[in-house]
C-alpha cells in the first residue's frame, strides 16, 4: 500500500512503514496499451526491508537555578545489546549534563567530545534490550540563571547492534529542546497541520503576559 509510479519516468516510489521492518514485499508491474485487442505484461519483484533502531528524546521546560531531565526513547523492530549516539546541546545554559538509564539490566555513560557534545553509550547486560517503544535512560541536567531560553539538542550518528554482534542496518536519531524560564516570558512557535501555527507562552507562575502582533513585517514599533 501507498506505492505509486510515476508516468513520466516510470519510476516506482514506496515508503515502507515502521511496522513493515524485516519483512519481505512482493510488487506486481502491469503493463498494458490501447490495442485491439490490448496487449499486457506483468513484472514482479520483491522489496526487503531491513530492520531500524530509531533512538530520541523528550522535550522538557525548566526554571532557571532548577534541575530536570528529558526521557531518551528507543523505537525498534530488532532486540540490541548496545546502543551508541553524538549527543548535542546548543547552548551551555543546560550544565551538571548525566545520563540515568532507567530499562532494568542497561548500563550507561556520557563521554565529553567538546563544547556541547557528548558521545553517549548504553548497554544491557545479560538480557537484550526488547523489540518495541519504551524509556531507554534520562538525561540530567541543571538550568544555569540568566535570561529566558529555547535549547535545542540532538541525538544522530546512532549505532546499535544486535545480539548476534551484527549491526543494526538501518538506524534513526532525533532532536527536540528544553526551554529554560527565567525572569522573561519565552514565545515558542509549532507548526499546524491547518496552515496556522500555535503560540505557547512560557513564564513565571503567576505573571501576567501580553502578546501583540502585527501584519506589518516592516513596521518595527507594532
Amino acid at each position: 500500500a501507498g506505492a505509486r509510479i510515476d508516468r513520466g519516468t516510470g519510476v516506482i516510489y514506496w515508503m515502507p512503514a515502521r511496522n513493515q521492518a524485516a519483512t519481505t514485499n512482493v510488487f506486481a508491474v502491469v503493463v498494458s496499451d490501447d490495442g485491439t485487442p490490448p496487449a499486457s505484461a506483468t513484472n514482479s519483484f520483491r522489496v526487503i526491508v531491513d530492520d531500524y533502531l530509531e533512538l530520541f528524546p523528550g522535550g522538557g521546560v525548566v526554571e532557571t537555578g532548577q534541575s530536570s531531565n528529558v526521557a531518551l526513547w528507543v523505537r525498534s523492530s530488532v532486540q540490541v545489546t548496545n546502543v551508541r549516539a553524538a549527543l548535542w546541546i546548543g547552548s551551555d545554559r543546560l550544565t551538571n549534563v548525566r545520563l540515568t538509564p532507567v530499562l532494568a539490566g542497561v548500563a550507561g555513560a556520557l563521554q565529553p567530545q567538546g563544547p556541547g557534545a557528548w558521545e553517549l553509550s548504553l548497554s544491557s547486560g545479560s538480557e537484550p534490550i526488547p523489540v518495541g517503544e519504551r524509556v531507554l535512560a534520562q538525561l540530567e541536567f541543571s538550568a544555569s540563571p540568566g535570561e529566558s531560553v529555547i535549547v535545542p539538542f540532538s541525538l544522530d550518528l546512532v549505532t546499535a547492534w544486535q545480539t548476534n554482534a551484527v549491526a543494526v542496518p538501518r538506524t534513526l536519531g532525533g532532536a527536540n529542546r528544553v526551554v529554560v524560564v527565567g525572569v522573561q516570558p519565552v514565545l515558542e512557535v509549532f507548526p499546524s497541520t491547518n496552515g496556522s501555527p500555535a503560540l505557547v507562552v512560557y513564564g513565571q507562575p503567576g505573571s501576567s503576559v501580553v502578546v501583540e502582533s502585527t501584519l506589518d513585517l516592516g513596521n518595527s514599533e507594532s
